[in-house]
């Protein structure tokens, strides 16, 4: 469990998606049309995974993301800085960012650290980063955030083979203390 501070949230900033599942009896044959049991609806998507993980771990968790649902998440625009400067930073204990759009993101940790320096210790807001996609270019949390989570398609981008490599190879590179 996070670090008890009254009634502060925890914000998760990302892509927001709603997953359309199909449940059929059999994986259907190409080009054929096929019957589905069921359809579920469900909210997915990085920032709303990490909400529901945040959640378990009986924490009060907030949205902060752009809302995709099918084709028109292919040109859906993605979270700018200033719509993370309308955000009451007092209202959080810790802020976790999907790594991309980096160029707007990097402000956001950077408003999150500007506002942390004049805080004392216990109401300094923790940060996290995930570094997943090797295309959205997300280095940038290597040294600069509080937690880092590095999946295995980032880690194997930067060479390395093995989780406890990747682990040794990006301790070298993270933020100091």
């Amino acid at each position: 469990m996070l670090e008890p501070r009254g009634d502060k949230k925890v914000l998760c900033a990302g892509l927001i998606c709603l997953d359309i599942l199909s449940v059929m009896d059999h994986y259907p044959v190409e080009d054929t049309d096929n019957r589905i049991k069921r359809q579920i609806w469900q909210k997915g998507g990085n920032c709303a995974n990490s909400a529901a993980v945040v959640a378990q771990l009986d924490e009060q968790a907030e949205f902060f993301g752009t809302l995709a649902t099918g084709r028109a998440a292919e040109d859906l625009p993605e979270l700018t800085f200033s719509q993370f400067q309308q955000l009451d930073l007092n209202q959080y204990k810790w802020i976790h960012f999907e790594g991309r759009n980096m160029a707007e993101v990097s402000q956001m940790v950077n408003a999150v650290q500007e506002y942390n320096h004049s805080r004392s210790m216990e109401d300094k807001i923790n940060i996290s980063g995930e570094c997943e996609k090797a295309k959205y270019k997300p280095e940038y949390f290597t040294s600069t955030v509080d937690v880092l989570f590095i999946a295995k398609e980032f880690a194997q981008h930067h060479g390395f083979s093995s989780a406890h490599a990747a682990v040794d190879g990006f301790h070298r590179r993270a933020k100091k203390g």
